[in-house]
């Protein structure tokens, strides 16, 4: 995994606290493949980052700093990409833009967006998807032992609720 660092354009998008180091206690591919729908399934971090960069550039004026906004969620939930696939990796797995047994190992298509250009609509679809993240990940922390694993789920569910809220205040100022 190449080097991040948390001090970059995603500043305020993620929570300051660190991420736990790539470690896990041994290769499991079963692991990997619970962890191939966080990256690039149907509802993944691919998806999200994908839908984010297409509302940043359809974003009109009338909607204010939503653009900048979705688009610094956007590079969070790369980053997120980033961090699963260096872990499907160590655990021995192949981080494809699939899903996961669970999701028929389907490969990511572009169908999986919602290119909704009413501001309102794409906010609560946002929020959905913040919400089945948040639900995915709090799931798999469960079904996976390995604690090195289940602290850097659970760092990025931190991010992931910072993101809801961030979208919520979105949808308090523009759709009320």
């Amino acid at each position: 995994m190449a080097v991040t660092s948390n001090h970059v354009i995603y500043r305020g998008y993620t929570d300051s606290s660190p991420y736990p180091p790539i470690r896990i206690q041994a290769p499991n591919k079963d692991y990997a493949n619970i962890l191939m729908d966080d990256l690039a399934g149907p509802k993944g971090e691919f998806t999200a980052m994908i839908m984010y960069f297409y509302q940043h550039n359809m974003a009109g004026k009338d909607s204010g700093d939503y653009g900048a906004v979705i688009m610094r969620i956007a590079i969070a939930e790369l980053h997120h990409m980033d961090i699963l696939t260096a872990v499907i990796r160590k655990l021995g797995g192949n981080p494809q833009f699939r899903g996961s047994s669970k999701s028929n190992k389907r490969y990511w298509n572009a169908n999986s967006v919602s290119y909704s250009q009413d501001l309102c609509k794409s906010l609560k679809i946002a929020l959905e998807g913040e919400n089945h993240a948040i639900e995915a990940y709090e799931n798999h922390i469960q079904i996976i032992e390995d604690p090195n694993i289940k602290n850097i789920l659970t760092r990025i569910v931190v991010d992931e609720k910072l993101h809801k809220n961030y979208i919520t205040q979105m949808i308090e100022k523009y759709c009320t």
